[in-house]
């Protein structure tokens, strides 16, 4: 009995600091690959972004308002400060056309009228009920943070963009994806309290153009 009692003693220590090692371990391994410098890394592929200056995705995207919610396809192409944005799906109006371009914007519902407003976020508030942040997004799905507009990016270990909180939205990135040597979220969520949308990023394609080709027209 006075041996065992004697290994219980010797080896009882050991095994508790072998746990201890084993689960240090296991908490320090990193869920992404973590990198010196995180805020270098970001603003390093921020400054590729903004040399994109044309750009297109198709994805699938979720919104809700209160106890409503609609989903549906998108796709989205932007060329400098003019875009196309389709939705497609379950909206009750088949498919929703905008299109953003010198100052203007349309809206066109279906085989309906084209209605045009200076503004996205206003039409599509009139004619759906709900709008989606335009002028932020085209940042946003790009994992950057709008000009212009004090924001607060927080970011993941590897230097891309975790969460960015930015005029009154709370914007969630992940699921990242390497193209032509850049990193471009999979999924981005928004919330700001009243509206809530998934953005699931199916494919990019990125362009980069010349200062002429710049001030052609919005995209087909």
């Amino acid at each position: 009995m006075k041996s065992r009692e004697l290994l219980r003693r010797i080896f009882e220590p050991l095994a508790v600091c072998y746990m201890a090692v084993l689960l240090a371990s296991c908490a320090g391994k990193p869920i992404l690959d973590a990198v010196d410098n995180p805020q270098a890394v970001w603003m390093e592929n921020s400054q590729k972004l903004t040399e994109v200056s044309a750009w297109s995705l198709t994805g699938r995207a979720s919104v809700k308002v209160g106890a409503e919610g609609w989903n549906m396809n998108l796709t989205w192409k932007q060329t400098g400060e003019n875009y196309q944005i389709d939705l497609f799906g379950p909206l009750g109006m088949g498919r929703v056309k905008l299109i953003g371009q010198s100052g203007a914007v349309s809206l066109q519902r279906g085989s309906d009228d084209v209605l045009n407003a200076a503004d996205p976020e206003s039409l599509m508030q009139q004619e759906l009920g709900w709008s989606l942040p335009v002028n932020g997004m085209r940042y946003w799905v790009m994992g950057l943070a709008g000009p212009n507009s004090q924001s607060k990016p927080s970011l993941n270990r590897d230097g891309t963009l975790r969460n960015l909180l930015q005029k009154g939205w709370n914007i969630h990135f992940d699921r990242y994806k390497k193209l032509d040597s850049v990193s471009l979220p999979g999924r981005v969520r928004l919330n700001n309290g009243a509206l809530r949308l998934g953005l699931v990023i199916d494919n990019w394609k990125l362009e980069r153009l010349s200062h002429r080709d710049k001030k052609e027209g919005a995209p087909g």
